[in-house]
């Protein structure tokens, strides 16, 4: 029984992966002197707004360091391109 468990929780855990449900959540930290890394934290802040917003999800928070950014205005599909 504990071995049909298993199974089960590895077919739910590769669905979920090959969905894409299991992504990184955020919250997602901007900073134009960031890393340009994955965006997780300051210390690997996205460099640019819309990296944060392609790699959010609904619901996902965007911290934006106390910067002056220039954003493009183009709501297309819910998103500022």
């Amino acid at each position: 029984m504990r071995a049909q468990a298993r199974r089960g929780a590895w077919i739910a855990a590769l669905v979920l992966a090959a969905t894409g449900i299991a992504q990184a959540a955020g919250p997602w930290y901007v900073a134009l002197s960031g890393s340009g890394g994955d965006g997780l934290s300051w210390a690997n802040a996205k460099t640019n707004v819309q990296d944060a917003i392609n790699a959010a999800s609904d619901g996902d928070t965007i911290y934006l360091k106390g910067e002056t950014f220039t954003l493009p205005v183009n709501n297309a599909n819910g998103k500022l391109y």
